[in-house]
């Protein structure tokens, strides 16, 4: 039996929380507590810059991880649109986080594209591509799912691609610890669950 959900339930009235707020926060800690703790995933990509880049990077911020690419036509500009409301809620607070998508698309997603693509949401997204192979293994460290979709395009040799659509959430060691996204995760939801992790001396 799961008891993900008692549990979380007990917590909320132990707390005095009420309305939906109790839900956002019970919902933040079932995600989290349902997600186990996993070790850091090491990478070495080029970022939108054209410099090399990798995970030690990210140590000392927390990290908002989302795994897209610059052809997308809806999910991926949702999704970092989602992340930019989320680092403009957060204040003075998003100096401290890090938000990076990692192009599941490398044949096409240069450096040139990506900094013109990540542009267009918040001035602190980073952009990543590399070798097929290197994306490849770090998606896979990740449990992403990518692959070319199985649609008939209008333009002849284009494509889209299939893939997950979450952000991951890492702590300051780039330690996976939560999965969110604009669909059943609140932007106040999120922001908190942000906080924690940065009131979190470790």
């Amino acid at each position: 039996m799961n008891r993900l959900p008692l549990i979380a339930t007990a917590i909320v009235l132990t707390i005095g929380l009420s309305g939906a707020a109790a839900v956002a926060w019970a919902k933040a800690r079932m995600v989290a507590a349902a997600i186990p703790e996993r070790s850091e995933k090491p990478f070495a990509l080029i970022d939108h810059h054209g410099q090399p880049f990798t995970q030690a990077e990210l140590h000392g911020k927390v990290t908002l991880l989302y795994f897209g690419y610059t052809f997308c036509p809806d999910v991926c500009p949702t999704e970092l649109g989602y992340v930019t409301r989320l680092m403009r809620a957060l204040g003075p607070e998003a100096d401290l986080v890090r938000p990076v998508m990692i192009s599941i698309d490398p044949e096409r997603d240069t450096p040139e594209l990506l900094a013109g693509f990540v542009s267009a949401f918040d001035p602190r997204l980073i952009g990543l591509t590399g070798k097929p192979e290197d994306i490849r293994a770090v998606a896979k460290a990740y449990g992403v799912f990518a692959q070319r979709a199985n649609v008939v395009t209008a333009k002849p040799g284009f494509y889209l691609m299939d893939h997950t659509s979450a952000t991951f959430l890492l702590d300051r060691q780039g330690i996976q610890r939560a999965k969110i996204d604009s669909h059943t995760t609140p932007i106040e939801t999120a922001a908190a669950e942000i906080r924690g992790l940065l009131s979190d001396p470790h």
